[in-house]
């Protein structure tokens, strides 16, 4: 199959649900600390080798690693607008509201929202730091953990006026089309950064259970096809720009 046909079929969904079957057989499996660490590990790992390719095409051309390149250089796609986020302050500092997830809505369609929202305690820290170690995020409240939004709080960071902001969005607009990833592209990071850190911190006995029961539980929800080339998506170098 063309992999741009089966590409289409890749949405939120699939990257949220995803992630929290393979929270839920790590913390069944192993539990405890050592479970909670390689759940920790495997979000810190897509999340910065993410942010680090924000960084690497933003270097490329030329551009610095400022809040507002984070902002235009942010390879997610949400076609279908299952995302929304609202400015609440552009200054003294920075911040806006997410009042609409995707991933927080899959994770409660499938009653498994309590898995889930882990992803929610390190992915956009991680990003951040991925992109540029210096930028300072705060985030509160979390949607998933009872808030009525994401806040998002940019420290030290602020726009001047709102045709800055805007310059910002058009600039992302632009960029879009060269830097956008498809969420089968999302998924299969998602699924080689978990798999790096479960197999390092629990070893390959755990690893191959945990791995096989999330993808098999993938599969009967998704289908098996999907499941096959998410499995050869996961293998390639996701440094590579």
């Amino acid at each position: 199959m063309n992999r741009q046909n089966i590409a289409d079929k890749f949405y939120t969904d699939d990257h949220a649900l995803l992630f929290a079957l393979i929270a839920r057989n790590i913390l069944r499996t192993e539990g405890g600390e050592s479970g909670m660490k390689a759940l920790q590990n495997g979000v810190e790992i897509y999340g910065r080798e993410r942010g680090l390719r924000y960084a690497m095409r933003c270097l490329k051309n030329g551009d610095d690693l400022s809040v507002a390149n984070y902002m235009a250089y942010s390879e997610l796609m949400d076609i279908k607008g299952w995302n929304r986020s609202v400015n609440v302050s552009l200054a003294p500092e920075y911040h806006f509201d997410t009042v609409a997830c995707g991933w927080c809505d899959t994770w409660k369609k499938y009653d498994i929202l309590e898995y889930g929202k882990l992803y929610c305690n390190w992915i956009d820290p991680s990003l951040v730091h991925g992109f540029n170690p210096e930028i300072i995020l705060e985030m509160h409240p979390i949607m998933s953990h009872g808030g009525d939004c994401c806040g998002f709080f940019w420290k030290n960071f602020a726009f001047k006026s709102e045709a800055e902001a805007q310059s910002v969005a058009q600039r992302r607009k632009e960029l879009l089309p060269g830097v956008g990833k498809d969420f089968l592209y999302h998924c299969g990071h998602l699924l080689s950064a978990m798999k790096r850190a479960i197999y390092l911190e629990l070893g390959a006995c755990a690893g191959n259970r945990i791995m096989e029961a999330s993808l098999n539980e993938y599969a009967q929800e998704f289908g098996a096809d999907k499941k096959e080339v998410l499995i050869r998506e996961a293998d390639q170098d996701f440094l590579k720009i």
